[in-house]
């Protein structure tokens, strides 16, 4: 399968550094361990999320991409200067309505596939003017509204 779609989006924009607190070493996510020292370095949140003039962001909605920890919701990290290959999150545009899905095949044919069982694979026909706008690099997860 010819993956080299037509990649669409927003304009390029120039992105300057934003840069926030990063503590060291990472926090545990078991049994706690032995107190550490711990230390500030800053991180760029530009790189922590792969932006730079390719890449945008879209907020999910739906249910269909839960089995990927995508909610609705969630913002999407989006990069188009990645070449769209089976395995990948993509944002596809299908028949005028974008989407985000999984890039996989069927058998011998392309789909876009949900991480839900209640959703149907979607078909890629050439035809239809299946175009993908980027490849999905990440996702951030509000866990309180602000």
């Amino acid at each position: 399968m010819n993956t080299t779609a037509l990649l669409l989006g927003p304009a390029a924009e120039i992105f300057l550094p934003l840069q926030v607190p990063l503590i060291e070493p990472p926090v545990p996510a078991s049994a706690p361990g032995p107190p550490e020292e711990y230390r500030e370095k800053r991180t760029d949140l530009n790189r922590l999320f792969h932006f730079g003039p390719s890449a945008f962001a879209w907020t999910a909605q739906g249910d269909s991409m839960i089995g990927a920890g995508i909610r609705s919701g969630d913002t999407l990290i989006v990069d188009r200067k990645f070449r769209p290959k089976i395995g990948d999150i993509v944002i596809a545009d299908v028949n005028r309505q974008p989407t985000v899905k999984r890039l996989g095949m069927e058998g011998d044919k392309p789909f876009l596939l949900p991480e839900n069982p209640n959703h149907k694979p979607i078909p890629i026909d050439p035809e239809e003017g299946t175009t993908i706008w980027g490849v999905v690099t990440g996702v951030y997860h509000n866990f309180r509204n602000l």
